[in-house]
């Protein structure tokens, strides 16, 4: 990654695709106005079994069940981006 600072951060559930997307935007280059904004995707098995379930529930399962994970990971992005900052 750039060293570049973060300025926010958002993630949505993709239900079609059964992922979640977290969005970063970055201060650009020193020298430049603006912001750069990168995207980072999170894939899931897709629920085949005879036990479906409604994409509403679905989220609530997968957040419930990989929130920790995914909470982490961000953070570890944050941080690394937070130290690569000048």
């Amino acid at each position: 990654m750039d060293k570049r600072q973060i300025i926010g951060s958002a993630t949505r559930y993709i239900a079609g695709r059964n992922a979640v997307q977290t969005v970063y935007w970055r201060k650009s280059a020193e020298n430049s106005k603006g912001l750069v904004k990168t995207t980072r995707l999170t894939f899931f098995g897709k629920n085949e079994g005879s036990d479906k379930i409604d994409n509403a529930e679905m989220f609530a399962r997968v957040d419930m069940k990989n929130a920790k994970k995914i909470i982490m990971k961000i953070k570890e992005d944050v941080k690394e981006c937070r130290d690569k900052t000048f």
